[in-house]
């Protein structure tokens, strides 16, 4: 990718060049911190389920709730983050829960709507999340 700018002569230079592995590297190095960030937020919304966890496990767990989320196309952290706690609250299975599968398949509904009504329906059957 190139970034110009205006140039008298040409009138473009070349402010920036950044390589296709440099972007890999710049995507990985976000899903990393991405995936610490998920995996802090997990041990504090839930400290004595990853209590036993070492910090590669629990970051590998991370990182596979974000691929299923990201699967049921919930992008936003704060999403993903609501993704995690159904997984840890109902098990990873959840998502073909009666309960939960109607709502996930909605495709009239955004990501945000989807995760509102799971969360909706939880709530008023008594369920504190």
């Amino acid at each position: 990718v190139r970034i110009p700018s205006g140039d008298a002569r040409t009138g473009l230079i070349d402010l920036m060049v950044i390589r296709q592995l440099q972007f890999e590297e710049i995507g990985k190095a976000r899903a990393e911190s991405a995936n610490r960030s998920l995996a802090e937020y997990g041990k504090r919304r839930f400290p004595e389920y990853f209590a036993e966890h070492t910090d590669a496990a629990l970051l590998a767990e991370a990182g596979t709730i974000r691929s299923r989320a990201q699967g049921h196309d919930f992008q936003r952290e704060d999403l993903v983050c609501s993704f995690l706690d159904l997984t840890i609250m109902y098990g990873p299975e959840f998502v073909d829960e009666p309960w939960a599968e109607p709502f996930l398949a909605d495709a009239s509904l955004m990501p945000e709507g989807r995760m509102d009504s799971i969360l909706r329906h939880l709530r008023e059957s008594g369920v504190e999340i």
